[in-house]
Protein backbone atom coordinates (compact mmCIF):
# COMPACT_ATOMS: atom_id res chain seq x y z
CA UNK A 1 0.00 0.00 0.00
CA UNK A 2 1.31 3.83 -1.08
CA UNK A 3 -0.06 6.99 -1.54
CA UNK A 4 -2.42 7.00 -4.00
CA UNK A 5 -0.18 9.69 -6.23
CA UNK A 6 2.34 7.50 -6.66
CA UNK A 7 0.84 4.69 -7.45
CA UNK A 8 -0.43 6.38 -10.36
CA UNK A 9 2.89 7.48 -11.47
CA UNK A 10 4.34 4.11 -11.20
CA UNK A 11 1.69 2.03 -13.22
CA UNK A 12 1.31 5.05 -15.50
CA UNK A 13 2.07 4.60 -19.30
CA UNK A 14 4.40 6.58 -21.87
CA UNK A 15 2.78 9.86 -23.00
CA UNK A 16 0.82 10.43 -19.61
CA UNK A 17 2.09 13.17 -17.45
CA UNK A 18 2.05 11.13 -14.67
CA UNK A 19 4.88 9.14 -16.41
CA UNK A 20 8.73 9.67 -15.38
CA UNK A 21 11.76 7.61 -14.38
CA UNK A 22 9.91 5.71 -11.33
CA UNK A 23 7.24 4.56 -13.92
CA UNK A 24 10.22 3.50 -16.00
CA UNK A 25 12.28 1.93 -13.36
CA UNK A 26 9.69 -0.13 -11.67
CA UNK A 27 7.96 -1.29 -14.97
CA UNK A 28 11.08 -2.84 -16.15
CA UNK A 29 11.48 -4.75 -13.26
CA UNK A 30 7.89 -5.79 -12.32
CA UNK A 31 4.28 -5.89 -13.82
CA UNK A 32 2.66 -3.32 -11.87
CA UNK A 33 -0.94 -2.84 -11.55
CA UNK A 34 -3.26 -0.79 -8.96
CA UNK A 35 -5.41 -3.42 -7.36
CA UNK A 36 -7.98 -0.98 -5.16
CA UNK A 37 -7.96 2.52 -3.47
CA UNK A 38 -7.79 2.93 -0.09
CA UNK A 39 -9.58 6.27 1.61
CA UNK A 40 -7.94 8.15 4.17
CA UNK A 41 -11.07 7.94 5.92
CA UNK A 42 -10.33 4.63 7.44
CA UNK A 43 -7.37 5.74 8.84
CA UNK A 44 -7.17 6.77 12.55
CA UNK A 45 -5.64 9.40 12.19
CA UNK A 46 -6.73 10.38 9.21
CA UNK A 47 -3.69 11.12 7.11
CA UNK A 48 -3.81 14.33 4.34
CA UNK A 49 -3.63 11.98 1.37
CA UNK A 50 -5.82 8.66 0.03
CA UNK A 51 -3.78 5.29 -0.36
CA UNK A 52 -4.41 2.47 -3.20
CA UNK A 53 -3.11 -1.00 -2.97
CA UNK A 54 -0.25 -2.44 -5.84
CA UNK A 55 0.19 -5.55 -7.01
CA UNK A 56 3.98 -5.90 -8.29
CA UNK A 57 4.34 -8.83 -10.29
CA UNK A 58 8.28 -9.81 -10.78
CA UNK A 59 9.05 -9.33 -14.90
CA UNK A 60 10.75 -11.90 -16.77
CA UNK A 61 14.35 -10.14 -17.39
CA UNK A 62 16.02 -13.55 -18.53
CA UNK A 63 17.26 -12.58 -21.31
CA UNK A 64 18.66 -9.08 -20.65
CA UNK A 65 21.59 -8.24 -19.69
CA UNK A 66 22.94 -6.55 -16.71
CA UNK A 67 25.29 -4.17 -17.58
CA UNK A 68 23.03 -3.12 -20.37
CA UNK A 69 20.46 -2.40 -17.57
CA UNK A 70 22.57 -0.34 -15.72
CA UNK A 71 23.44 1.89 -18.58
CA UNK A 72 19.61 2.30 -19.27
CA UNK A 73 18.88 3.34 -15.60
CA UNK A 74 21.77 6.23 -16.50
CA UNK A 75 19.93 6.93 -19.75
CA UNK A 76 16.54 7.46 -17.70
CA UNK A 77 18.13 9.55 -15.19
CA UNK A 78 19.23 11.79 -18.10
CA UNK A 79 16.43 11.76 -19.48
CA UNK A 80 13.97 12.49 -17.39
CA UNK A 81 16.56 15.29 -15.34
CA UNK A 82 15.52 17.25 -18.56
CA UNK A 83 12.34 16.50 -19.18
CA UNK A 84 11.36 19.22 -21.81
CA UNK A 85 14.56 18.72 -23.82
CA UNK A 86 14.72 16.14 -26.57
CA UNK A 87 16.42 12.31 -26.49
CA UNK A 88 19.35 13.93 -28.42
CA UNK A 89 19.70 17.11 -26.40
CA UNK A 90 18.99 15.96 -22.74
CA UNK A 91 21.13 12.77 -23.56
CA UNK A 92 24.03 14.55 -24.73
CA UNK A 93 24.12 17.04 -22.08
CA UNK A 94 24.75 14.19 -19.62
CA UNK A 95 27.85 12.98 -21.58
CA UNK A 96 26.46 10.50 -24.00
CA UNK A 97 29.30 11.42 -27.38
CA UNK A 98 26.53 12.85 -29.79
CA UNK A 99 27.60 10.38 -32.49
CA UNK A 100 27.75 7.60 -30.32
CA UNK A 101 24.09 8.96 -29.49
CA UNK A 102 23.01 9.04 -32.72
CA UNK A 103 23.80 6.44 -34.01
CA UNK A 104 22.25 4.35 -31.17
CA UNK A 105 18.93 6.03 -31.67
CA UNK A 106 18.84 4.89 -35.41
CA UNK A 107 19.74 1.37 -34.05
CA UNK A 108 16.96 1.20 -31.53
CA UNK A 109 14.24 2.79 -34.30
CA UNK A 110 14.14 5.79 -32.11
CA UNK A 111 13.91 9.64 -33.08
CA UNK A 112 16.39 11.99 -32.04
CA UNK A 113 13.46 14.48 -31.58
CA UNK A 114 11.23 12.53 -28.80
CA UNK A 115 11.72 13.12 -25.17
CA UNK A 116 12.32 10.63 -22.78
CA UNK A 117 8.48 10.53 -21.08
CA UNK A 118 7.28 9.15 -24.84
CA UNK A 119 9.39 6.08 -24.58
CA UNK A 120 8.50 2.75 -23.08
CA UNK A 121 10.77 0.95 -20.32
CA UNK A 122 11.53 -1.66 -23.29
CA UNK A 123 12.25 1.19 -25.99
CA UNK A 124 14.85 2.54 -23.01
CA UNK A 125 16.28 -1.23 -22.71
CA UNK A 126 16.88 -0.82 -26.76
CA UNK A 127 18.81 2.08 -26.61
CA UNK A 128 21.08 1.15 -23.79
CA UNK A 129 21.79 -2.01 -25.95
CA UNK A 130 22.79 -0.16 -29.12
CA UNK A 131 24.83 2.55 -27.12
Amino acid sequence: MMQKEVAERIVSPPGKKAYGAISVLVQYYTEAEILFPVSREVFVPKPGVDSAVVRLRPGDLSSDDAETAARMFRLVRAGFDMRRKTLRNSLARAGFPEAALLAALETAGIDPGRRAETLSPRDFYDLAASL
